[in-house]
């Protein structure tokens, strides 16, 4: 079955080189329930395992990031610390849900620089969620249609202090 799977996704990753794209919109990967970034796990490849997926489609030409999510985390902070991720800044999560949660809102050790900081509607994306990362893909467009706003200088969260 692991054998039929790789090939099987080895032939997909070959259709995208052998297919013309109708844009170059950077991949965004997002892992799954207790999946891993690409500093964790001795390097051992959450997308690809000891084949690395990311590395091959760079290779291609492809603009590829990978995000690291917390791997136990609800979808809603999964979904806000792929956004940061990607954005760059400091995490966020509301006052609303962090009181509700009892969490803290904005964590000191999870700040980033950004992979993509240019993303808007003007540059748009490619999210590619494995397992629950799809889900966390789609709490993401939801929270980035009803809760996270963006303007000219600063994101802000629903009622965030």
């Amino acid at each position: 079955m692991r054998y039929s799977i790789f090939i099987f996704t080895f032939y997909l990753l070959n259709l995208f080189s052998s297919t013309e794209a109708n844009n170059n919109y950077p991949i965004i990967l997002i892992h799954g329930f207790i999946g891993w970034g690409p500093e964790e796990m001795g390097g051992y490849n959450y997308w690809g395992g000891n084949y690395d997926y990311v590395e091959y489609l760079d290779s291609l030409g492809y603009e590829v990031y990978n995000v690291s999510v917390g791997p136990i985390s609800s979808n809603w902070d999964c979904a806000v610390e792929a956004y940061y991720q990607i954005k760059g800044g400091q995490v966020d999560y509301g006052k609303r849900h962090s009181t509700q949660y009892g969490i803290i809102q904005k964590p000191s050790s999870k700040k980033w620089p950004g992979l993509y900081p240019e993303w808007d509607a003007d540059h748009p994306i490619h999210i590619i969620g494995h397992s629950m990362g799809g889900q966390t893909a789609r709490r993401l467009q939801y929270l980035l249609e009803t809760e996270i706003y963006v303007d000219s200088a600063r994101t802000i969260p629903e009622s965030s202090d």
